[in-house]
């Protein structure tokens, strides 16, 4: 736990010391006129438009197990997925809710290397998304990218997603290949910390479960299609919610919403969210979205719009997340063991 603190404190400060930051700088006599001019039915469209998301999401989740032969109720579905964003919350990369969301799964019967498709495959739906509209971010932004350390961020971001769907596919086409690279590296790590108890029953256990994630791959592909289509519609459903609290959020504090900019700079802001610089992307997040959203959001309204835009999208996941976890899982050990991944 002493690691998960530590974590949680980090994304925390920085995050805090960002947004600050950002506000100062950003301050203007017509702030102070926008905040107490905010129209509040917006802001809590907006809010309900995040909530909404997580419907979705554990909609998906049920249509993926659904497709490989499992029945998980909706409510389950939906605590899985809203407890994982704690964790996702505070690690970088998001990478913290997946080993939650696969062992969640596995407490349903699930096997575990069912579990590992199940969470991988929702994580490569959304890169393809992303990478797919990706393109059309850049050409409609084309004019406003001028920034050198952006450009090297965001080709940081998209280097990493290609490497991340790569693994995933050749670990489902060459299994055996990847077993022999993991055994490879486990003995390496094995003889440089001397940890020699790490490789007693790790070998059989990484061939099965590597085993059970290239078989229920298939079973995505072969049999489980509908579903896996299913799962792609929730996913775009998902992301234009998700994309649509800046257009709400404008909206809310007097502006135009700038659809088409808010979609286009909030994907090119979440490839910069997938670089493991920060826990929870703190600071990355921040700057990132103060960078890209300036090219259409006046001055005197970026600092709210972040501060509101931030407070949903990761202070509430913390919230939210962390109370669902905690309830689930009644076991700081986990959580901890978890972290230490990290």
């Amino acid at each position: 736990m002493n690691q998960f603190a530590k974590l949680l404190t980090i994304a925390l400060g920085i995050s805090f010391v960002s947004v600050l930051l950002i506000f100062v700088f950003v301050w203007d006599r017509q702030t102070l006129g926008l905040i107490l001019g905010m129209r509040v039915e917006y802001i809590i469209g907006a809010l309900l438009l995040h909530l909404l998301s997580f419907v979705i999401w554990g909609l998906r989740t049920v249509s993926m197990s659904k497709a490989i032969g499992y029945e998980l109720g909706f409510i389950e579905a939906l605590e899985i997925v809203s407890s994982s964003v704690f964790l996702a919350s505070i690690t970088p990369s998001s990478a913290g809710g997946e080993p939650l969301r696969i062992h969640l799964l596995c407490r349903k019967d699930m096997p575990p290397g069912k579990a590992t498709a199940v969470v991988f495959t929702e994580r490569l739906l959304d890169a393809v998304f992303i990478l797919a509209a990706s393109p059309a971010a850049v050409y409609f932004l084309r004019s406003s990218m001028n920034d050198t350390g952006l450009d090297i961020l965001l080709m940081a971001g998209v280097v990493t997603m290609l490497a991340a769907i790569f693994l995933m596919i050749y670990s489902i086409k060459r299994p055996g290949n990847v077993v022999n690279v993991i055994h490879l590296s486990s003995c390496t790590f094995s003889r440089l910390t001397g940890k020699t108890r790490f490789l007693k029953s790790l070998p059989h256990r990484i061939e099965e479960e590597i085993g059970h994630f290239s078989e229920c791959s298939h079973t995505f592909i072969q049999e489980g299609r509908r579903g896996l289509f299913w799962s792609m519609v929730f996913t775009i459903i998902f992301w234009i919610l998700e994309f649509s609290l800046i257009p709400v959020l404008l909206l809310g504090l007097g502006s135009e919403p700038f659809f088409l900019y808010a979609f286009a700079t909030q994907v090119l802001l979440f490839i910069l969210l997938i670089v493991p610089a920060t826990p929870g992307s703190s600071g990355i997040a921040e700057f990132g979205a103060t960078t890209l959203f300036s090219a259409f959001v006046p001055a005197y309204m970026l600092g709210v719009l972040i501060i509101i835009w931030r407070a949903f999208t990761f202070y509430i996941n913390l919230l939210l997340g962390g109370l669902l976890s905690f309830k689930i899982l009644h076991d700081s050990d986990l959580m901890g063991e978890i972290l230490n991944r990290q």
